[in-house]
């Protein structure tokens, strides 16, 4: 019996032939397998001959899996892979399904989120420097927010507090957002935080607002292969990055094959396999005095770079917003009228352009990601009259800036024209606790907490020490 059931689903699913008009139990009977005559008919149906009260339809076209978008939405059970012909992809539109699960799939190993990697905000593999433009329009709510320094836990609570995120999304609507820069270094979830970053630039941009993100000093010196604030914790991150990004470039080089030649078949040959499959090794480009537990760090963070080119060379160093200029030091007056130059020249030796290396005033304490001219804390330094002279030379109220740990929270010096908003939020800072500041129109300013929105403080005695001077 077991033996014609058998024959019976083969015969069922593969050709589903025709059945006898009539039998002598008055039903339609089933050939017992595909290629064979009925046999005569007996007195009673024997068991080969499994009735049926009607006929079965021949099945639908079967194409490949791979081949498939989605299963086919009707109430019919059909095969898994089955669709009609409008819906097939072709073979070549499946690489870049393949590459778009490969990148998810990293992201997702690396931060534990699945982020959404948009192509509008992927730094391109060409030598046109792709960077914001440094100059943008007033906004009705403008938040700033300061360094992060690899704590994502506090960075969330940030944005969270701010009314920015809500579950991992964007609820900021038309709220323009700016990062003054120092997301690495110092902390264990430096390529989560770049991640969370690039995915709430998309989901702003898409609502009609914005977040822009500058580099400050840590991210420059990282590019040019300094770790010396880098932790144990961060280096892991990046080793598991750096195993995960290297099986993501052999799993895309699967769907992407070397064109044949018409010398010999390139796609059979292991020279060529073994080029377009393997990454090169990140322990061969690295300086020799260098720990081996940074090598990983090196290679993503390098001038050219995968995270460099993908994060750090489309950031600016100096950006205006309204009547807002937002740097990470400080802008000086050798700086003024350079803007544009400097943004560029950052970019193209982060993106590792040919013969491009570390410009020269990103080396020393006067360069717009070290100066703190305007942001000292113990009032040694802070000149205020040369903020003024920027300020009114570049035509902006006052000016945005961290890099400063600020013990007592955000406040304002020199007449309200320098405000400070690094509060020192990494736990391997001094651990504060989040705070933001927000602009209302260009003109109104408080300082948001995660116990509520509360008035901008006035440093008033290094303000009455600079008025000294």
């Amino acid at each position: 019996m077991l033996h014609y059931r058998a024959q019976f689903h083969w015969a069922a699913s593969e050709s589903r032939s025709s059945c006898r008009p009539q039998s002598p139990c008055g039903q339609r009977c089933c050939r017992p397998h595909s290629g064979t005559p009925c046999p005569p008919a007996p007195t009673e149906c024997p068991p080969a001959c499994l009735c049926l009260r009607r006929p079965i339809a021949p099945p639908a076209p079967r194409t490949p899996c791979w081949r498939s978008s989605h299963r086919p939405r009707d109430k019919k059970k059909r095969p898994f892979c089955t669709m009609r012909e409008k819906e097939k992809l072709p073979c070549e539109a499946m690489t870049k399904h393949v590459t778009a699960f490969a990148n998810t799939f990293v992201d997702y190993v690396c931060s534990g989120h699945v982020w959404r990697r948009p192509a509008a905000i992927r730094f391109a593999r060409s030598n046109i420097i792709l960077h914001e433009q440094w100059s943008q329009p007033q906004a009705a709510r403008l938040v700033a927010i300061g360094d992060l320094h690899g704590d994502f836990d506090k960075t969330y609570r940030s944005f969270e507090l701010a009314g920015l995120v809500k579950d991992f999304r964007w609820t900021g609507g038309k709220t323009v957002c700016v990062q003054v820069g120092d997301q690495l270094d110092r902390g264990g979830q430096e390529i989560k935080i770049l991640l969370f970053l690039e995915k709430l630039k998309y989901e702003a941009h898409v609502a009609g607002g914005a977040l822009h993100v500058i580099n400050g000093n840590h991210e420059t010196m990282n590019v040019a292969g300094r770790f010396r604030y880098s932790t144990r914790a961060g280096c892991a991150e990046f080793d598991r990055w750096y195993r995960w990004f290297s099986w993501g470039r052999g799993f895309k080089a699967q769907a992407h094959p070397p064109a044949p030649t018409s010398t010999s078949s390139s796609l059979t040959s292991p020279a060529v396999a073994t080029s377009h499959t393997l990454l090169r090794d990140p322990h061969r480009t690295v300086p020799r005095k260098l720990p081996a537990d940074k090598h990983c760090r090196f290679y993503g963070l390098r001038s050219g770079g995968p995270l460099t080119r993908r994060f750090l060379a489309t950031q600016n160093i100096i950006l205006g917003v309204g009547s807002s200029l937002f740097v990470h030091g400080g802008v000086l007056p050798d700086h003024v009228g350079h803007f544009e130059e400097i943004n560029s020249a950052n970019a193209e030796w982060m993106a590792g352009r040919d013969g491009v290396h570390m410009p020269g005033f990103l080396k020393h304490r006067d360069s717009p990601v070290w100066a703190r001219n305007y942001s000292t804390p113990h009032d040694e330094g802070l000149d205020c009259e040369m903020l003024h002279d920027v300020l009114n030379r570049v035509g902006y109220s006052h000016m945005i800036m961290g890099h400063t740990i600020q013990k007592q929270g955000i406040n304002a010096v020199c007449g309200m024209k320098s405000l400070r908003i690094d509060v020192g939020i990494s736990e391997g800072c001094i651990d504060g606790q989040p705070q933001a500041l927000e602009i209302l129109n260009g003109k109104v300013l408080h300082v948001l907490t995660e116990r509520g929105r509360v008035p901008l403080q006035v440093d008033v005695q290094t303000a009455a020490t600079a008025a000294q001077r």
